[in-house]
């Protein structure tokens, strides 16, 4: 259910804010505090205390079974165990900590671990180059470079290249390296690694303009998107103007072709989506179904739920399953649902959520759904309260110091906004490089070229876009509680091409463990220029390595950054498995 929400300016009313105030005295606004834990972000390097070390365990699967002697080891520590005949393990280790999951034949899977680990179940996939191995020469350092290769303008004559062409097997990668552009180097000759605007760009060539990559069929200008470097099978660079001129101006720098072994499209956070563009050849199958038909075996408490009659007999159900499931944020969501949206009964279902913040006070995931209830509902003052809880649990997280600080600007506060989205960006010193990076700097970028009179920020912010580009059509923002869930978002086009962001240990290992590393779990996507309707968002869901379910909060914004600007919210739980769901329709 989306609900529409307008933000304003200059804020909403004076006794909101009289009323924040007080909120704020009550609660005690937290200075910006120091990290306390692990924080890859600005380069701290974490060595567990022994005390702070809990048990995690789980089971481990593979092929459709449960994997006995798997390897679980805690990565640079002698710490490490087997799974059992029935896939069960347990094992000792600290926040900040990777556990690292081996078996033979099967790819390895490295998790982080945080402050809410408690349970890990993972699944372990073929190891696919095992599968597809590169035949070797002679020569242990030497493979057979093939004759031709794919291009997007399709077969390549590697001879009639001559000198101007590179070829690299995906094995000879640096796998150590943080990226596919730091994979890349020393490897290539002529490559160069620079920064402009906040990204990574490579030159092949001195005097050359950045370098176009190609990876599966889809065209990237400036720094590429996170890839899982094991799946890359090969690589195939070309520098000569002959080769690369059907690719116009964007090719002046030369392309770096990259083929992974599945052929996915795996684009992470694009920071454009050209309805126009023509260079996506994956076309939607129609095959997405209604969220409205998700199906799942539902909690013991909701089994008579929808045949109760009047708040009264909800409520009471509601106590009577209170201390089995106290623990359990969907239970409260559920009920605090159930009571709003039937019974009309907004005393009984704020009440609901009080005692689930009460019961959930310690739990930083459970809070965050919460807080995506309130939001949905239009409760900012109610969000805010949650968020400041989530800050004094997760004050190493960047995600708990954008929420405060949108939370803040939504309801008019726009001065503890700017405060706080300030001490992140000195914090980090740069936003660029991640998702959460490049939401906090739009936002940011909003407020700075629509400041209220009258605030005269204390530090300044010097923004590296235009006014005239800052605003945009359509701004998309995917927020999710559980930072261990999989899924896949499926965007079509109004011409039916569809791009996906593949949110998988086994796609994109890296970028969830940088998520956890740096503490966040959203992404945002932006629509510029749209001149027709008919974009459809889809979501395939795949769990979360626990047996809760995930919440997913949708924040959809029209006319970003101008008068008019209008945003719906959304929250979403995700339970069924390996079903696509139309989950936004633009």
């Amino acid at each position: 259910m989306l609900t529409p929400k307008s933000i304003p300016l200059l804020g909403r009313t004076n006794m909101r804010i009289a009323l924040l105030l007080v909120l704020i005295i009550f609660f005690v606004l937290p200075a910006p505090a120091k990290t306390t834990s692990y924080d890859t972000s600005i380069n701290n390097t974490y060595k567990p205390d022994p005390s702070s070390f809990r048990e995690i365990t789980g089971h481990v699967r593979g092929q459709g079974t449960m994997l006995s002697n798997v390897r679980v080891a805690v990565k640079d520590s002698s710490r490490e165990t087997l799974t059992d005949d029935k896939g069960f393990y347990s094992i000792r280790a600290a926040q900040g900590e990777v556990l690292v999951f081996s078996h033979l034949g099967l790819k390895s899977m490295e998790i982080v671990v945080e402050d809410i680990t408690r349970e890990l179940d993972v699944s372990l996939v073929k190891d696919s180059r095992m599968l597809d191995e590169v035949k070797l020469n002679a020569s242990a350092n030497s493979v057979d470079v093939p004759d031709e290769f794919d291009s997007y303008y399709g077969k390549v004559d590697r001879k009639r290249l001559g000198f101007s062409s590179n070829y690299l097997a995906g094995e000879n990668l640096n796998l150590g390296g943080v990226d596919l552009v730091d994979a890349l180097r020393g490897k290539i000759p002529g490559y160069q690694v620079y920064t402009a605007n906040n990204e990574k760009r490579v030159q092949l060539r001195n005097g050359g303009g950045s370098a176009l990559w190609e990876i599966d069929g889809v065209l990237y200008e400036g720094e590429p998107p996170y890839i899982n470097l094991s799946t890359i099978e090969s690589i195939n660079v070309i520098k000569s103007p002959g080769s690369i001129v059907r690719y116009g101006t964007l090719g002046t720098g030369g392309v770096i072709i990259v083929r992974t072994l599945d052929k996915a499209l795996m684009k992470t956070t694009p920071k454009r989506i050209d309805p126009s563009t023509g260079i996506n050849k994956n076309f939607y199958k129609k095959d997405a179904v209604s969220f409205k038909t998700q199906s799942y075996v539902k909690p013991n408490y909701w089994n008579s739920l929808e045949d109760l009659s009047g708040s009264e007999e909800t409520f009471e159900r509601f106590e009577k399953f209170l201390p089995v499931y106290k623990d359990d944020a969907s239970f409260y969501l559920d009920f605090a649902r159930e009571l709003l949206e039937k019974e009309n009964n907004m005393e009984a279902s704020m009440e609901v959520l009080s005692q689930g913040r009460e019961n959930l006070f310690y739990d930083p995931v459970g809070l965050k759904s919460l807080a995506y209830f309130y939001q949905e509902k239009n409760m900012d003052l109610e969000a805010l309260r949650v968020y400041l809880r989530v800050l004094s649990l997760r004050p190493e997280y960047a995600q708990s110091y954008r929420d405060l600080a949108s939370t803040y600007r939504s309801i008019g506060m726009i001065e503890n906004s700017w405060n706080y989205y300030m001490y992140y960006l000195n914090k980090v010193k740069s936003l660029g490089g991640s998702s959460i990076g490049e939401t906090i700097y739009h936002e940011m970028e909003e407020i700075h070229y629509r400041m209220p009179k009258g605030f005269r920020p204390k530090q300044a912010f010097v923004s590296r876009t235009p006014l005239k580009d800052v605003p945009k059509d359509v701004r998309l923002i995917f927020e999710w509680d559980n930072s261990e869930a999989e899924f896949e978002l499926e965007f079509v086009n109004p011409m039916g091409q569809a791009y996906s962001y593949i949110h998988t240990y086994e796609y994109n290992d890296v970028l969830i463990n940088d998520e956890k590393k740096r503490g966040y779990s959203s992404s945002e996507y932006i629509i510029d220029d749209l001149d027709q309707n008919g974009w459809l968002i889809n979501l395939t869901y795949f769990g979360n390595k626990s047996t809760k379910p995930t919440y997913l909060k949708v924040t959809k914004i029209r006319n970003w950054a101008r008068k008019g600007q209008n945003e719906e919210v959304s929250v979403l739980k995700l339970v069924e498995k390996n079903k696509k769901f139309q989950l936004v329709q633009i």
